[in-house]
C-alpha cells in the first residue's frame, strides 16, 4: 500500500482551463496519482497545418509558467503564487517535499526533475511551450526567450496598486 497526501495543484491558465481531477479543491493521492497528474499531456499544443495535437505539455510545465495564480499542498505544507509569480523553484520545492514523505518512487522523482530541468532550460513564460515543443519536434535548436509577460504582469499591478492608493483605497493581496 502506497503512502498517501493531501494534494492540492491547481493553476489558472488561459480560461481557467486547468486539468482538475480532483487536485483543484484537494484529495487524498498517492505517487502514481500525482505522478500521473503532473505528467499528464494537457494536449494544449496543435499543430496548425494537420490540427493534430504535439505532445509533451505536461501539466507541471504550466504549474511552473503560469502568468496567473495557482497553488499547491501536500499535507500542511502550502505554496501559493498569483499574477506573475509562478517559478520553477516553487515546482522544485513541492517536489522535494513529495520525495522527504516518500510519496514518489525513485523513478517518479528522477523523471519529474528531469522534466523540470528541461522546462527551465526552454522557458518560464507558458505561451512559449507551443513553439518549444513544435521547434523539438521538427528537430530544431532552441534558445530560451527572455520573454515579458510575467514582468508586464507585475509592472500593470504595481501601477494599479499604487493609483489606488493614491486615491486613498486600501489595497490587500490575498494569500
Amino acid at each position: 500500500m502506497q503512502n498517501k497526501v493531501f494534494c492540492v495543484m491547481y493553476a489558472k491558465i488561459f480560461s481557467d482551463n486547468f486539468p482538475d481531477e480532483g487536485f483543484t479543491d484537494g484529495k487524498l493521492a498517492n505517487g502514481d496519482e500525482i505522478y500521473s497528474f503532473l505528467t499528464k499531456n494537457l494536449g494544449f499544443v496543435t499543430d496548425t497545418a494537420t490540427d493534430e495535437i504535439i505532445p509533451g505539455d505536461f501539466a507541471i510545465w504550466y504549474l511552473a509558467a503560469n502568468e496567473k495564480f495557482g497553488e499547491l499542498h501536500v499535507n500542511e505544507v502550502v505554496w501559493k503564487w498569483s499574477f506573475g509569480e509562478s517559478n520553477w523553484d516553487i515546482i522544485l520545492s513541492f517536489l522535494r517535499v513529495l520525495n522527504e514523505k516518500n510519496i514518489l518512487s525513485v523513478e517518479q522523482y528522477v523523471d519529474l526533475i528531469a522534466k523540470v530541468d528541461e522546462g527551465m532550460k526552454a522557458f518560464d513564460d507558458m505561451y512559449e511551450i507551443p513553439a518549444y515543443l513544435k521547434a523539438k519536434r521538427d528537430g530544431f535548436p532552441w534558445t530560451k526567450k527572455e520573454t515579458s509577460t510575467k514582468r508586464n504582469i507585475k509592472s500593470i499591478i504595481h501601477t494599479l496598486k499604487c493609483t489606488m492608493e493614491e486615491k486613498g483605497y486600501r489595497v490587500i493581496f490575498p494569500r
